[in-house]
């Protein structure tokens, strides 16, 4: 698997949900961007194009059901 082309995108990694249904692969991705609307710091266009690079990269990878964003509090 390549890399995410987002300099938002810090490191990313594969976790496995599992349920009664079955499992499913799940790609996470820390960012260092602010991820809730209501807080300072939160810039709209930078989640946006970090979204749009993580669903290209979803597409490239069609094992992967889905993404989930991590925000990277340093520490």
């Amino acid at each position: 698997m390549t890399g995410i082309a987002n300099g938002n995108a810090k490191a990313f990694w594969v976790d496995v949900e599992v349920d009664a249904n079955g499992s499913r692969a799940v790609l996470m991705v820390k960012t260092d961007l602010e991820l809730d609307q209501k807080e300072d710091g939160y810039d709209a266009a930078k989640v946006k194009a970090l979204i749009e690079d993580i669903g290209r990269h979803l597409a490239d990878n069609p094992y992967l059901s889905s993404a989930r964003l991590v925000r990277d509090f340093g520490h």
